[in-house]
């Protein structure tokens, strides 16, 4: 079957461990993904006092929101209230320690407070969680430095000299030529880049997306695919993305609305379709798939992935009508 950007067959996940799975998030993550929505739009806009109004909604109605937290610090971060924004990465941290990202902000809204040798444990556990994070491995050259630690700062240093790039976009650029020649970890690292730069380019998130997918990264990929699809809801390959990824984290019920979503904006093609197929196939509801399966076969005659899972669920339907 096709992966988020392209790519191999994926294992079919798991059905929900029960019917109320996808339901348990129920109307406080609906109401908390609008918000997100329209506070990303409007950070986006440049209207980032509105976005931060948005973002109290959210924290309202669930106060252990890490993305809300994250992204309410780096949007602080632009206005230059560091002492804020210091607070916001560290209730980020909280909610979420695996997230790098949330590291790093939190390390460089202390480096703009004056604080290294503060900054120094949290760049360090970002560069941990993700070595890919080169624009922390040139803060952590000054951190640790400060914090008596003279030959990591200088290795950090050599690391990074050799790699900056000049702008978010020929990073990301970059990142989708490496993707291109199979460099799944060098993408990411010039995606994550990019997103340094830029946090605001949804061109490099759903690069990120893209690469952390072909790792089996799949939450961390939902999280880059769900961010550019904020920042850029016309973007249906994000919306894409964010289909295979809920797939593979057994969300059924969200990917069908996902891909739904995906090709409401534009995205058509045998492999939606076969994806489309599965997701419904997962859901139970096989009539349904096998119409997507066809409708593969049709638009790509002879495609093996869709002849195969037609042939499966027609297998299904059959046992299903003898039980």
């Amino acid at each position: 079957m096709a992966g988020a950007g392209g790519g191999g067959a994926q294992a079919r996940p798991a059905p929900p461990a029960g019917p109320g799975r996808d339901a348990a998030a129920g109307e406080k993550a609906d109401s908390s993904d609008a918000l997100m929505d329209r506070a990303a739009a409007l950070a986006a806009a440049g209207r980032i006092e509105d976005a931060l109004a948005q973002l109290d909604g959210v924290l309202r109605n669930d106060g252990s929101n890490a993305e809300a937290h994250a992204m309410r610090g780096s949007l602080l971060a632009s206005l230059s209230r560091h002492a804020e924004a210091e607070l916001a990465f560290r209730a980020a941290v909280a909610a979420d320690p695996g997230d790098p990202a949330s590291h790093t902000g939190l390390g460089l809204a202390l480096i703009r407070l004056g604080r290294p040798m503060d900054a120094a444990e949290p760049l360090a556990e970002a560069v941990r969680l993700d070595p890919s994070r080169s624009r922390v491995q040139v803060e952590f050259g000054g951190a640790p430095a400060g914090a008596g630690r003279p030959a990591e700062a200088a290795a950090a240093r050599g690391r990074t000299a050799r790699t900056r790039p000049d702008t978010a976009y020929a990073s990301a650029k970059r990142g989708w030529k490496l993707l291109d020649a199979g460099r799944g970890k060098k993408a990411l690292a010039a995606f994550t880049k990019a997103v340094e730069l830029d946090p605001l380019l949804a061109d490099a998130h759903a690069g990120r997306g893209t690469a952390l997918f072909t790792m089996n990264a799949h939450k961390r990929a939902l999280a880059a695919f769900t961010r550019a699809a904020r920042l850029d809801p016309r973007r249906a390959a994000a919306h894409y993305g964010r289909a295979r990824s809920l797939q593979n984290i057994g969300l059924a019920k969200r990917a069908l609305a996902a891909i739904d979503r995906a090709a409401a904006e534009g995205m058509g093609g045998a492999d939606m379709h076969i994806v489309r197929g599965d997701i419904l196939c997962g859901l139970g509801r096989y009539g349904e798939a096998a119409a997507e399966f066809e409708e593969a076969a049709r638009i790509r005659p002879g495609d093996k992935d869709a002849a195969m899972a037609l042939g499966a669920v027609r297998r299904k339907m059959a046992g299903r009508k003898r039980a």
